[in-house]
C-alpha cells in the first residue's frame, strides 16, 4: 500500500524544491534534515519572543547539587524550582517545601472550625449559654490558629524582623546569643582547618 502523503509543511517544501521528483533518497532525506533545521530555528526564535528564557550556570558543581537537592525536596523540576524560588524572594514570600503537607495541615484545620461551628450552631435544651460561649471562643481560636499559619507558611517574617521580636524575650534573647555565639565558633573552627 503507498503511503499517503499529508498536506504538511514537510511536504510542501519537499515538493516546492524539486526534489520529491528530481532527487534520489539521500538528497530527500538531506532536504527533510534541512527543513527540520530551519523549523526548529523559527520554532525557537518564536518561542524567545514569546517566552523568555534565561540560561544559568554554576562554577561550582557545590552549587548546583544544593539546588538540586532543593528542588527534589520542593518536588519541583531544577527548572520550576529556580523559577519559584526567584519569584518568592521577589515577593518576599517563602517558597514551601511540600505543598501537600501545609495543604493538610489547612484541611485539617477547615475541618476542626467546621465541626466546632456544627455543634456551637446545635441547639439543644441542654445548651447553656455558657457552653454556647466556649464554643465561639475555640470557633475564634482556631481561626486565628489558621491565620497564623498561612502567614507563617506564606510570608515569612524577614530575619531581622524574627531576630527583633525574639530578642524582646530576655530568655529567647540569651537563648539567640547563645546560638550565634555556638555559630560563629563554629564557622571559625571550619575556616582553620581550610587554611
Amino acid at each position: 500500500m503507498a503511503q499517503q502523503r499529508r498536506d504538511t509543511g514537510l511536504w510542501n517544501f519537499l515538493e516546492h524544491s524539486g526534489v520529491l521528483e528530481n532527487g534520489n533518497a539521500d538528497q530527500i532525506a538531506a532536504a527533510k534534515r534541512h527543513y527540520r533545521k530551519a523549523y526548529l530555528k523559527a520554532y525557537k526564535q518564536k518561542q524567545r519572543k514569546e517566552k523568555p528564557e534565561f540560561l544559568v550556570q554554576f562554577s561550582e558543581k557545590e552549587h548546583y547539587s544544593r539546588i538540586a537537592k532543593a528542588a527534589k525536596k520542593h518536588h519541583l523540576s531544577i527548572s520550576a524550582f529556580l523559577k519559584n524560588a526567584t519569584l518568592a524572594y521577589l515577593d518576599r514570600s517563602y517558597l514551601i517545601p511540600d505543598r501537600i503537607v501545609v495543604g493538610k495541615l489547612a484541611l485539617l484545620l477547615e475541618g476542626c472550625l467546621n465541626d466546632v461551628r456544627a455543634i456551637s450552631t446545635t441547639k439543644t435544651k441542654h445548651t447553656s449559654f455558657v457552653l454556647e460561649e466556649k464554643y465561639e471562643a475555640i470557633e475564634r481560636r482556631i481561626g486565628m490558629l489558621q491565620d497564623h499559619i498561612r502567614d507563617l507558611f506564606y510570608y515569612p517574617a524577614l530575619l531581622e524582623n524574627a531576630v527583633a521580636d525574639a530578642a524582646r524575650n530576655p530568655h529567647t534573647c540569651q537563648r539567640l546569643t547563645i546560638i550565634l555565639a555556638n555559630a560563629h565558633r563554629e564557622n571559625q573552627d571550619i575556616q582553620e582547618t581550610q587554611v
